[in-house]
């Protein structure tokens, strides 16, 4: 019954953003709502302060119980301070950047709370917790449908403010004891999830922010073409959503030969999807993809190139539990700071000195992901944390880069 809560779910968060094209005035639109989603992932971390993983410090491990009201109370702050932000200037529910704002505070709060669920072995509430944007947004979506009208933000944007304040009203607001609310308790809190907090943004940067990327050298409408191609690869992000539900205790305490196994297991089977994806890509994107907003720059090469990203993001976002459990989160933020730097560097020199195309964007991260990926797994050997298998596809997976970039 989980498995089919978790498909139903996953699918959801699959077609609603596809589907969302389909009522958008135009390649462009769909492009700057791409770009403000993309934005609220990246500063997701930012909102959520490495709170999971500060509650299960303290509140689990430590039994510290009057920390509690101090989670809670971030959350009901935020929500409060984006609902005052509207009541004092309206308008700005028409402003992606407060959007993006409200994106983050959504996945924020999602993975607070069902990071709480999994804790607590609640698996059917942290699956339908985890995938609340998703439904909203569908919800949205045929809205838009059913009265035949085009998707704007201010509604998009209105829902989400109601979906955390509800979130706040009906689950944090019974946690919270104000008289417990100290300000050493908040100190303390935001203390811990600083790193956490720092290396979620920087994995963000460097895995999934090609569509801020784009933006910022080319244009939204180049959004909108990534996304769509981004979106239908993605059915096999599916299967890693799912897998790391169900073994979400193991990666924190189970061995690192077992974690190894359940890796390069979730790697072959996104590789296998995205193989299977491929050929069915244009039958898929007749489903969701006007033909005449399409250029003829979108070939095989860069469907390719970014379904190879899929599985290289998917790759690197399974060692992100390893660099936690073994705090060792500074030497991670060192890793990825570096290759988000030399990232963002190489497209700015193409783009000041000769031309930066999409798949060059798309080329440039894959190769920084790759490296990092294999880097990561050398220091996590010296270290004595074995994933030879893991780092045995890795390494293949970067020759397959490699080559992918010079032909």
């Amino acid at each position: 019954m989980l498995i089919i809560l978790i498909g139903a779910l996953k699918l959801v968060s699959f077609f609603s953003p596809l589907l969302l094209n389909k009522v958008s005035s135009s390649l462009e639109a769909f492009g700057v709502f791409e770009y403000s989603f993309n934005l609220g992932q990246i500063l997701m971390p930012l909102l959520g302060m490495g709170l999971s993983g500060g509650y299960a410090f303290y509140v689990l491990k430590h039994r510290q119980n009057y920390m509690k009201t101090a989670f809670h109370f971030h959350f009901v702050l935020l929500t409060a301070l984006a609902l005052l932000s509207v009541f004092i200037y309206p308008k700005i529910l028409d402003n992606i950047y407060y959007g993006a704002c409200l994106i983050a505070l959504s996945f924020a709060n999602q993975v607070f709370i069902s990071g709480l669920k999994k804790i607590e072995d609640k698996n059917y509430a942290s699956v339908f917790v985890e995938s609340g944007l998703y439904v909203i947004l569908m919800a949205t979506v045929l809205t838009f449908v059913l009265f035949e009208i085009t998707f704007n933000f201010q509604l998009w944007f209105l829902s989400l403010l109601i979906y955390n304040c509800l979130l706040s009203v009906i689950y944090h607001r019974k946690h919270i004891k104000f008289k417990e609310i100290k300000k050493k308790h908040l100190i303390q809190m935001y203390l811990f999830g600083v790193m956490a907090m720092t290396a979620g943004m920087l994995v963000f940067l460097l895995c999934t922010s090609t569509r801020v990327f784009t933006s910022f050298f080319l244009n939204n409408i180049a959004v909108g073409h990534y996304s769509l191609i981004f979106r239908i690869g993605a059915a096999s992000i599916l299967i890693y959503k799912a897998v790391i539900i169900l073994i979400y205790k193991n990666l924190y305490l189970s061995d690192f030969t077992f974690l190894d196994k359940m890796f390069i297991r979730i790697i072959i089977g996104v590789i296998l999807v995205n193989i299977l994806l491929f050929p069915l890509f244009p039958h898929i994107s007749n489903l969701f993809i006007d033909k005449t907003d399409m250029p003829t720059q979108i070939d095989n090469r860069l469907i390719l190139t970014i379904f190879l990203q899929i599985i290289l993001w998917v790759n690197f976002s399974l060692l992100e539990p390893i660099f936690q459990r073994e705090n060792i989160l500074k030497q991670q933020i060192a890793m990825i700071s570096m290759a988000v730097l030399v990232m963002f560097f190489s497209m700015w020199f193409i783009h000041s000195y000769s031309e930066l195309e999409l798949l060059d964007i798309c080329l440039i991260n894959n190769i920084m992901i790759s490296i990092t990926t294999v880097f990561a797994l050398f220091y996590l050997k010296r270290k004595k944390i074995i994933l030879k298998k893991t780092l045995t596809i890795s390494i293949i997976m970067l020759l397959i880069t490699i080559t992918n970039s010079v032909i």
